[in-house]
């Protein structure tokens, strides 16, 4: 006898599952009730919907960053995480009040969040199982409407479909019950190119279409010809794709009769079609017996196809296939993969069309790498695998898609191959340059042969100006190049020949943009030969974006934004010559200036990162070129009013003897001051003090502000490590007086804030500090640039810590902090939260301490801000060492000393004592001869090691 035919009263239930405190419902509203109440309202919407999410899968653990990523679609990790917090808060008072409940009801850690086992009862799980188990009038009793209305959230949009579509399958009320395979209801949607049911039709009709449908897939009627079925292709490999992305591609397949997966070539179309249609036709639906795969590779005309359907269903057709289908799918439920569908004409469209109003009971998974000129037709892009997150730890890295790939193709090639610290920053490295192609990680994967992962991602993501490094890399080594899937430059050709030849010019000449772009700065750069015309431009790049070829990116306002994969783009400029590609360059450098000039009082950093690649990649460009001066005037946009992005270390070398070679001699002089800051900001001291003295040397006696600017990169790049600063502020008083002298308000904010902090250092109780930031407070708002604004307030609540005044200072900083995440700066973000954690160090708050001083190296490092990442690299292990994390605390100090002196400054006296105050308290944990194991070891690490050691220590 099993449990469930006992009596209730003799059911046993395992001791460790407690009876649920808590009932959350969701269909037909939110409600949460227990035995005293029942609860309509939440606190916030956040709240709300994250008790959904827990409640319908409580035996998950749900990872942070993907909790986020529901509630809070593209929002910034910084941000999501406080978002995350604040809801998870006022969800766990509202479900744990603390009026002695005898257990808890959440449980959370750093990486993620779960229902603690038979704490919530859901009734959209209680729905699902009566489903299963064929309790067909519970489960109707248990549907009081669909999930969480109101709420249109993209994940609750795919579970109210799946929970639909389950619902529309049972049985009317007067049928017996039947199982959960039987066939679905027919489709209640515009039949494409014939009128359909109205959506106010839907629930009258589903049932009794369901009935009918297994009626005539039980018994087909005799005269019809019996038809193949289950044709699908067969594979040597595993499937690996998102489980919110597939999960909603499962509800779209079993909402609409026409889904078309749409994406560039590589992108698994086919292989997640195959695993869609296997898995529809293992449900056991009787009414897909007739599931037939349909390649349309060798076809190019509408006749081609249906004679490739034909075949595919094994009709004996009479010569006449277009007529022969329809006749034999009339009165049947079927459903039919065909696969890449682009190079088709459209009179194949049409046809798809005919048969879907003709066939009502017929199903179609197209995949193409265009959209579908047909009415009705559903279109949803392939599921990519975007890269992990930097900070991931090695157990969540294992277990995403992307990675989880890769290391299953790379088994192929090195059985031995495995995912370990010592190569998991290259991993991460190179599956972010393969942008989430699924086919680009193959080949890359197949490479490993004879290429390590750290010299692959290398070669990647340096490639110069011109190179075609993932065209020549991403290829299956062996294979024949005739095989359209053997080599990334093939199956771009392959989407690249159906361009019309203007089309594919303007498609080239995009390849100049190295990132996200404008349609303004396409309209400008690549429309050749004609003034632009930013209507005519976005028809074209529409077309573009219709042929796979180029990507819009989801935006929040209302600029559309484009970009093309790098293989793309590499392809794309291999089809330029150097003349022309030399003329793009020039059209985008001007185009870059002026966008520059453009920027108003407080530049929009957001605009300006998607932009940077571009501006980068010009520079790189304009080197190659040896058009030297060109080269330099796109730095000007850098200088003074924005130090808020950097460039890379090769850009930074290749600018030197751009200097050298320049012809005139105040851009020399000015591009040296800019590079000068930028490689102060990028931990490259030593060239930071060559430029300066650079751009001293050259700049023009009768240029006031070039000199200003000048001066001020000299003493900032030189006055940490000075024997004797104080001695450098006549240079800042004579910057000082120049940038009044040109009406510069930001460099003479600038200046003042940097004369503020020599005084705050060296002069700390004769108030001077306080009255130059008040000075630089005045610039800055005359300026009306909020991000300088936000560096004079942060140097206020410094000058207010100083003082005695920590528990004011911090409330300085957490207004500052509010209105960076507003303006997106995230290096004066890391740096406010940076001094934020020390004053919580003054207030003696040390948990609260690490948790801030590690949530500033993670926004540092996520934008690769050495200078910002250095200060609470240093600062943390003080908070660290006090809540008894002694080894990691010493470790991490030790790196970050070696660290600065090695890219900054000398230690300083006061450093030094901060040292040896850390080695004492260390001291109380271990020996002496551990201590300084651990130290030694410290000194020995990665800068990725030492970010890996300071997020994840205990304390």
């Amino acid at each position: 006898m099993t449990d469930r035919d006992l009596p209730l009263t003799a059911r046993t239930r395992p001791a460790a599952v407690p009876t649920p405190r808590w009932r959350v419902r969701v269909l037909g509203g939110l409600a949460l009730e227990d035995e005293h109440q029942v609860l309509h309202r939440f606190p916030s919407r956040a709240a709300a919907i994250l008790l959904a999410r827990l409640a319908m899968q409580p035996a998950r653990a749900h990872p942070r960053e993907e909790l986020i990523e529901l509630l809070w679609p593209g929002v910034e990790l910084p941000v999501g995480r406080n978002r995350l917090r604040q809801a998870l808060s006022t969800l766990k008072a509202l479900l744990e009040p603390g009026d002695g409940a005898p257990f808890p009801v959440l449980q959370a850690d750093r990486l993620a969040l779960r229902v603690v086992p038979g704490a919530l009862a859901c009734d959209a799980n209680d729905f699902e199982r009566c489903v299963r188990e064929g309790r067909s009038a519970e489960a109707a009793a248990l549907y009081l409407g669909e999930l969480l209305p109101g709420h249109y959230d993209e994940w609750v949009d795919d579970e109210r479909l799946r929970l639909e579509a389950l619902h529309g399958r049972l049985p009317a009320a007067s049928s017996p019950p039947t199982p959960l395979a039987s066939a679905p209801a027919a489709p209640v949607q515009r039949t494409p190119g014939s009128p359909g049911r109205t959506s106010t039709a839907r629930s009258a009709a589903a049932r009794p279409a369901a009935a009918s449908s297994t009626t005539a897939s039980a018994a087909p009627p005799a005269a019809l010809p019996r038809l193949a079925s289950g044709r699908l292709p067969n594979y040597l490999t595993r499937y690996f794709a998102e489980d919110i992305a597939l999960s909603r591609l499962r509800a779209a397949l079993g909402a609409q009769r026409l889904l078309v997966l749409i994406g560039p070539g590589g992108a698994g179309k086919t292989r997640t079609a195959v695993e869609l249609a296997r898995g529809w036709g293992e449900s056991g639906a009787a009414a897909l017996a007739n599931l037939a795969f349909v390649s349309l590779v060798d076809c190019t005309d509408a006749a081609a196809m249906a004679q490739a359907v034909a075949s595919a269903l094994g009709l004996s057709t009479r010569g006449d296939a277009l007529a022969d289908v329809p006749t034999a799918l009339e009165g049947r439920d079927a459903l039919l993969l065909l696969d890449n569908f682009e190079q088709l004409p459209p009179a194949a469209d049409a046809l798809l069309g005919e048969w879907c109003a003709r066939l009502p009971r017929l199903r179609l998974l197209v995949t193409s790498r265009r959209l579908l000129a047909v009415d009705g037709a559903f279109e949803m892009a392939a599921p990519v695998l975007p890269p992990p997150a930097d900070a991931a730890e090695l157990s969540q890295l294992a277990h995403h898609p992307a990675m989880a790939m890769f290391i299953d193709r790379a088994r192929a090639v090195r059985p031995e191959f495995q995912l370990k610290a010592s190569n998991r920053e290259a991993l991460v490295a190179l599956l972010r340059e393969l942008d989430g192609l699924p086919l680009a990680i193959e080949l890359a994967a197949a490479r490993l042969r004879s290429l390590p992962p750290a010299q692959l991602a290398r070669a990647l993501a340096l490639a110069q100006p011109g190179a075609s490094a993932h065209l020549d890399l991403l290829a299956r080594p062996g294979s024949r190049e005739s095989s359209r899937h053997a080599t990334m430059r093939r199956v771009i050709a392959w989407s690249w020949q159906s361009l019309a030849p203007g089309l594919a010019a303007r498609a080239a000449a995009l390849s100049v943009f190295r990132g996200p772009f404008e349609l303004a700065a396409a309209a400008a750069v690549a429309e050749l030969g004609v003034a632009p015309d930013e209507a005519r431009t976005a028809a074209w790049l529409d077309e573009l974006v219709g042929h796979s070829l180029l990507r819009a990116l989801p935006s929040d306002d209302e600029t559309p934004r484009y970009q093309l994969s790098e293989p793309v783009r590499e392809y794309a400029a291999e089809q330029l010559s150097a003349e022309q590609g030399r003329a793009l360059q020039r059209r985008l450098c001007s185009w870059l200036a002026s966008w520059a000039a453009r920027w108003p009082a407080t530049p929009p950093l957001a605009d300006i990162r998607a932009q940077w690649p571009t501006l980068v990649a010009a520079i790189d460009s304009a080197v190659a070129d040896q058009a030297f001066d060109e080269a330099l005037r796109l730095c000007a946009p850098l200088a003074p009013r924005l130090v808020h992005m950097g460039l890379p270390e090769r850009t930074l070398q290749a600018l030197a003897p751009a200097i050298a070679q320049c012809t005139d001699p105040a851009l020399a002089g000015h591009a040296s001051a800019v590079i000068a800051v930028l490689c102060f900001n990028a931990a490259h001291g030593e060239w930071a003090r060559q430029h300066a003295a650079a751009a001293l040397r050259l700049a023009p006696a009768d240029a006031p502000r070039l000199r200003a600017l000048a001066l001020y990169a000299d003493v900032l790049v030189r006055w940490r490590g000075h024997p004797q600063p104080e001695s450098l502020q006549p240079a800042l008083d004579e910057a000082l007086t120049l940038a009044t002298q040109a009406a510069d308000d930001t460099l003479a904010t600038r200046c003042l804030l940097l004369l503020a902090a020599i005084a705050t250092v060296h002069a700390p109780t004769r108030g001077e500090a306080s009255v130059l930031i008040a000075q630089a407070l005045g610039h800055a708002q005359r300026s009306g640039n909020r991000h300088l604004i936000g560096d004079v307030q942060y140097r206020v609540g410094l000058q207010m810590r100083l003082s005695g005044h920590a528990q004011d200072s911090l409330a300085q900083f957490e207004s500052v902090e509010r209105s960076t995440r507003e303006l997106q700066n995230w290096e004066l973000l890391s740096t406010c939260l940076n001094a934020q954690g020390n004053s919580l160090r003054k207030l003696r708050r040390w948990a609260d301490a690490v948790r801030v001083f590690r949530e500033s190296i993670a926004v540092a490092w996520q934008c690769m801000a050495m200078h910002d990442l250095a200060y609470p690299l240093w600062n943390l292990p003080s908070a660290l060492a006090r809540t008894g994390a002694a080894e990691a605390a010493l470790k991490l100090l030790a790196f970050t000393a070696r660290f600065w002196e090695r890219h900054f400054d000398p230690l300083a006296a006061s450093e030094l004592r901060y040292l040896r105050r850390i080695k004492q308290l260390a001291r109380r944990h271990a020996r002496p001869s551990v201590v300084e194991a651990w130290w030694a070891e410290g000194e020995q690490l990665e800068l990725t090691e030492a970010v890996t050691l300071a997020m994840n220590a205990a304390g």
